[in-house]
């Protein structure tokens, strides 16, 4: 029965992943990243608040359905707005840390989780990591996130774009082969003398 509950969840990710374009361009970035971690945090909440086993197989379903969706529009949006704000050279290191963080995070909580489940119950636990989504989801609806409408695109001097690479001093990241294809577009090709 878990098995049949976790692969429904799986389809109700790819029906997010390919809603996500939908969402964004309907309510805008910022919301569209606020109202996935909501719905997500509100469909956590299904599961402690189920009494009985035929219920409690219900609301995991129910919960895999909305929340495993509005995770992945929520996720989609908030890796494609970091994208577009990160400079070209810094996006590994950004998004390695934000994963470093990410399942840190997940492993310290799943640690606490343990610790409060077995001190005070698994509902409460439960109802504790769901408040704790929603707080999260109520710290992006206060701020200034939620009125972006669009990723900022690329510009030649704002952040997120690519470096300049007919900058010679620019041009290091791409390794030193590069420099040699910019004395080529200054002075024209060698061919063509």
């Amino acid at each position: 029965m878990l098995g049949t509950i976790f692969a429904v969840g799986g389809a109700a990710s790819v029906v997010g992943a390919m809603a996500a374009g939908r969402v964004t361009r309907r309510v805008g970035i910022g919301r569209a990243i606020t109202y996935g971690a909501f719905v997500e945090g509100v469909a956590m909440l299904l599961i402690p608040l189920a009494r009985r086993p035929l219920v409690v197989a219900g609301a995991l379903l129910a919960g895999h359905q909305l929340g495993d969706g509005a995770a992945i529009v929520h996720e989609i949006n908030q890796v494609s707005l970091r994208q577009a704000i990160t400079p070209g050279p810094l996006l590994g290191r950004v998004n390695a840390s934000f994963r470093m963080i990410g399942l840190g995070a997940a492993l310290l909580g799943s640690m606490a989780a343990g610790v409060v489940a077995e001190a005070v119950g698994m509902r409460v636990a439960l109802v504790g990591a769901a408040v704790a989504a929603l707080l999260g989801a109520a710290v992006l609806a206060l701020s200034p996130i939620r009125s972006a409408v669009t990723a900022p695109r690329p510009t030649s001097e704002g952040p997120g774009a690519p470096y300049d690479t007919r900058s010679p001093r620019r041009a290091w990241y791409n390794g030193g082969h590069r420099k040699r294809h910019i004395k080529e577009e200054r002075s024209g090709p060698r061919n063509c003398r």
